[in-house]
């Protein structure tokens, strides 16, 4: 399974419309300048906690069922961090094996749009925004191209990585190992690239266990472990469930970061703690503390 910790978009599912509801929400955003003080609310991390139809009619719920999961899969529990709107980028999204970055830019009165390359990506209407609560709307649509269509809203809450984990989640410190590289790596630099894919886990697990998601997909984790409540195990080779190969260049790379994990996990204990989710987290920082 790859990596889907960051917001990846989907052109076939993302619309510009303006017609979408705002009516169930009591403060619906809408703003007519881009320059209006309230989009500064807009600047920070986000992560999606939670994706819901729009709708109460379930034949529909029904017929969108397949495109819904697939955007769960994609966009729940990922973090998007939005700089000023003249940031040289704010996201990532899947790329093949790497990532790529995304800008976006505000388009009155409550759309947010998303490019990478200076191509359009998605289009997303802002429903309510709140000081740690964002609420996007998004039309999902038959793959087929049919004419059916729904409303889901993609709900985000505000987290602040640095302050729970001591380091920014987009931090490039631990975020270069993102694509493949295009060589072999020496010794010391598969170590390197193993420690900031294991503090990048790290960032990110205790990003997700203080915001409001109410659960964790082990998935969406970069590393060849097998997870348990109460313990975390190390695979004998990546078995395909994971995204680990998908950062490395060859498989005789992959077989000597492997044996580096298994000699780091003979020197670390694993601490119970009172939540495993944070179990999880402290795990990933003393095993990027230990190998070698």
């Amino acid at each position: 399974m790859r990596i889907y910790l960051l917001f990846t978009l989907m052109v076939c599912f993302a619309t510009s419309s303006c017609t979408l509801s705002f009516r169930k929400y009591k403060k619906p955003f809408a703003v007519e300048s881009a320059s209006d003080p309230q989009l500064k609310k807009l600047v920070g991390e986000w992560m999606c906690t939670k994706i819901v139809v729009e709708s109460n009619n379930r034949a529909q719920e029904l017929e969108m069922e397949d495109v819904l999961s697939s955007v769960r899969e994609d966009l729940e529990l990922n973090v998007i961090e939005l700089g000023a709107p003249d940031s040289a980028w704010t996201s990532y999204r899947s790329n093949g094996n790497g990532y790529q970055a995304m800008q976006w830019e505000f388009q009155p009165a409550n759309n947010i749009n998303f490019s990478a390359d200076g191509a359009p990506v998605g289009s997303f209407a802002i429903a309510a925004l709140e000081k740690d609560t964002m609420v996007l709307l998004m039309q999902l649509r038959p793959p087929d191209g049919g004419a059916g269509k729904a409303v889901c809203s993609c709900q985000f809450t505000r987290i602040n990585s640095r302050k729970i984990a001591g380091m920014r989640l987009y931090d490039p410190a631990i975020n270069w190992w993102r694509p493949q590289p295009q060589k072999n790596e020496s010794h010391t630099e598969l170590v390197n690239r193993l420690k900031a894919m294991l503090k990048f886990d790290y960032v990110y697990i205790r990003s997700l266990y203080y915001s409001a998601a109410t659960y964790i997909d082990t998935k969406r984790l970069n590393m060849p472990f097998i997870y348990y409540n109460g313990g975390i195990g190390l695979k004998d080779y990546p078995d395909g469930t994971d995204s680990f190969t998908n950062f490395f260049y060859s498989k005789e790379n992959i077989e000597e970061a492997m044996h580096i994990l298994a000699k780091g996990f003979g020197k670390v204990q694993y601490t119970k703690r009172p939540n495993y989710t944070l179990e999880y987290a402290q795990f990933m920082k003393d095993l990027a503390d230990v190998i070698e």
